[in-house]
């Protein structure tokens, strides 16, 4: 018994020598001083890198595209949102490609190209404010939904109760959150000789 309850201080000490008939011991020891090979922040952060990545798979299959879909209208916004996104990125690629073309003396491609790629800039502007509205409304109901009001007249009283108005309103499932995405207007990949 006396050598029993020496058996863990030794351990503790580290002048005990474990053999595998004293595995159970050692093991009872470090489970009773919380000393174990895995820290508890480690694991904490698997934990928390495991539930990160179940929550965005859970997001990417609640907005799918699939007809029928529970979720497919805003899947389809946030797909029309992409779109305008790579529209503006491709601007830059457009203008050093047509900067190109002339060079080599291809101008009829690059007008061609400039020409298209304007109507198609067009068209995503002109359709914006039909896909998304200056008020956003809900999709089982006809009262539109005050966007929030900012500007030289309002308080912070006024912003912040405006705030918390819109963000109770839109928790519900049915409404339409995805955000109006901005396309550059500037014109500035245009090349000016075609």
């Amino acid at each position: 018994r006396e050598l029993k309850n020496k058996k863990p201080q030794a351990i503790l000490e580290g002048t005990y020598a474990v053999d595998e008939k004293d595995a159970d011991l050692f093991s009872d020891s470090s489970s009773i001083t919380g000393q174990s090979g895995v820290s508890s922040t480690s694991r904490g952060t698997r934990t928390t890198a495991k539930t990160g990545k179940s929550r965005r798979k859970a997001e990417r299959k609640k907005h799918s595209l699939r007809e029928g879909s529970e979720h497919e209208d805003i899947a389809l916004l946030e797909a029309l949102r992409d779109i305008v996104v790579n529209a503006n990125n491709t601007q830059d690629e457009i203008s050093n490609l047509l900067v190109v073309l002339n060079l080599f003396e291809f101008v009829s491609e690059a007008e061609e190209l400039q020409d298209n790629f304007a109507s198609f800039i067009a068209s995503i502007q002109s359709h914006l404010p039909l896909i998304w509205p200056k008020t956003t409304t809900p999709l089982n109901d006809t009262k539109p939904v005050q966007p929030q009001v900012t500007g030289p007249g309002a308080t912070v009283n006024s912003i912040v109760a405006s705030f918390t108005k819109i963000q109770n309103s839109l928790s519900d499932a049915n409404y339409i959150t995805v955000p109006q995405p901005v396309l550059r207007k500037d014109g500035k990949w245009k090349l000016n000789n075609l």
